[in-house]
């Protein structure tokens, strides 16, 4: 799906979808998540190894580079199979979607505001009032977002 296709009412949907599955999903275990369900079932690396037609040492491998957050997916898919468990992985927003897009689109217009009030002042122009400011950036930042404006993300 293109980023530029999505409409205010799926970022909404996702914005549900995730902010549920933010409070359920719990960060790694310390020793990662291969090494937690391996001891959990009683398994060894040796039985792990086996299991996937590698070395003990390539378990190590595995376990070291999972907790140091390299290991590929690929790799994960097989150890989770051999483990009779499934990978599920999910990006989750810090901020609700909608939030960090007008955080973003308003970013995107206090700049060019100050842009333009330092050429006003060169040319000895009028300023705004704070109040009228700020609903001029609340506007314009939401026709930023409703237009789908590539500016958006041009830094």
């Amino acid at each position: 799906m293109k980023a530029h296709k999505v409409s205010s009412a799926r970022r909404e949907q996702l914005d549900r979808v995730l902010l549920k599955l933010s409070s359920k999903i719990p960060r790694p275990p310390k020793e990662g998540w291969i090494h937690e369900l391996r001891t959990a079932l009683i398994m060894s690396s040796t039985q792990l190894a086996k299991r996937l037609k590698v070395t003990p040492s390539v378990i190590a491998s595995l376990e070291k580079s999972e907790r140091g957050r390299t290991i590929t997916l690929k790799s994960l898919d097989r150890v989770a199979e051999a483990l009779d468990c499934e990978v599920r992985y999910v990006l989750v927003p810090r901020k609700p979607l909608s939030k960090l897009l007008f955080e973003r689109a308003q970013r995107v217009i206090e700049r060019e505001e100050r842009s333009i009030e330092g050429s006003m002042r060169l040319e000895g122009q009028g300023r705004h009032s704070k109040f009228e400011k700020k609903v001029n950036t609340t506007i314009d930042a939401a026709l930023l977002i409703i237009n789908k404006d590539k500016r958006l993300w041009e830094d």
